[in-house]
């Protein structure tokens, strides 16, 4: 096998413990570990579509059927995640709505702002 047979492997291994942490992170709702797993199995699957364009033919060849396993894994928890998140941040602008109007909030007139941690 050659390095870049090698490091695409690890590359690989790389990958699925960043899909089992983010699935991880779903099942516990932590939306910031969501984000930040969700922009490592991103980061991580760009490098593993540009280190197998960079391996022989016969290579890409053996390696296929496991990158694209591993690839649909990722690809499906990612959309899951963004649902989450979308939903997360539309929550947020509708609890942000209904304190604004039921606090008669207005910022010309000097109303109170309203911060909200998504974490919390």
């Amino acid at each position: 096998m050659s390095p870049e047979a090698h490091e695409f492997v690890r590359e690989l291994g790389c990958l699925k413990i960043h899909i089992q942490r983010l699935e991880q992170k779903l099942r516990r709702n932590e939306l910031s570990g969501i984000e930040s797993e969700a922009a490592e199995v991103e980061s991580t699957l760009v490098k593993l579509l540009r280190s197998q364009r960079m391996l022989p033919r016969i290579e890409q060849q053996q390696m296929r059927r496991r990158f694209v396993n591993i690839r649909q894994d990722a690809l499906r928890t990612l959309e899951i995640s963004r649902r989450i998140l979308d939903e997360s941040v539309k929550a947020t602008v509708e609890l942000i709505e209904n304190i604004e109007a039921s606090c008669n909030y207005d910022g010309r007139r000097g109303g109170h702002s309203v911060i909200i941690d998504r974490k919390a």
